[in-house]
């Protein structure tokens, strides 16, 4: 296991971890899925990127690396980076959760910054480890703080798009309690 996936699979134990100490198995499971909603979401809009960009990773343009990496078809897919979008959106909305459940306490903070950094540090690793530059690991940064905290806001929003079915009619509508 790479330093990169230790430390996305660390920050989503401890996110669960976390919550589940706070409010209990069931709510923090309801939270953790809103979770895996901004890490997967920020997976989709990564590759979707990634995919229409098709930069090249760093190493494809060294000597060092062997012909079967640099022709890899992974070899052309460094912008943005997925784990940094990722390990981003778990902790901008693990921080999101802790503050709707901790209004004005400053344990939420504490949760951002631990989070952050633990983010910060599977980007860095990317970057060492040959796999990205620093700007696809700053704009995988960007995507995954940007979706981490649009996922879980919505979910908090009082306006919610639900179905209606009806003899004559199906579609979608918005619905609010203020």
């Amino acid at each position: 296991m790479t330093a990169s996936n230790a430390g996305i699979v660390g920050l989503g134990v401890g996110a669960a971890l976390l919550l589940t100490a706070d409010e209990g198995f069931p709510a923090g499971m309801n939270d953790m899925v809103v979770i895996a909603e901004s890490a997967m979401s920020a997976t989709a809009v990564a590759t979707v990127m990634t995919l229409a960009v098709g930069r090249p990773r760093p190493f494809v343009y060294g000597t060092r690396a062997p012909a079967s990496e640099i022709t890899s078809t992974d070899a052309g897919n460094s912008f943005l980076s997925s784990h940094a979008a990722v390990s981003f959106a778990i902790a901008t909305s693990t921080y999101v959760a802790m503050h709707r459940l901790h209004p004005g306490s400053r344990l939420s903070y504490l949760v951002l910054g631990l989070g952050l950094g633990a983010a910060s540090f599977v980007a860095t690793s990317r970057v060492l480890a040959g796999q990205h530059f620093i700007t696809d690991a700053i704009g995988g940064g960007l995507v995954g703080s940007s979706v981490g905290i649009l996922i879980s806001s919505v979910h908090g929003s009082p306006v919610s798009i639900v179905p209606v079915v009806g003899d004559h009619q199906h579609g979608l509508g918005i619905q609010g309690s203020f």
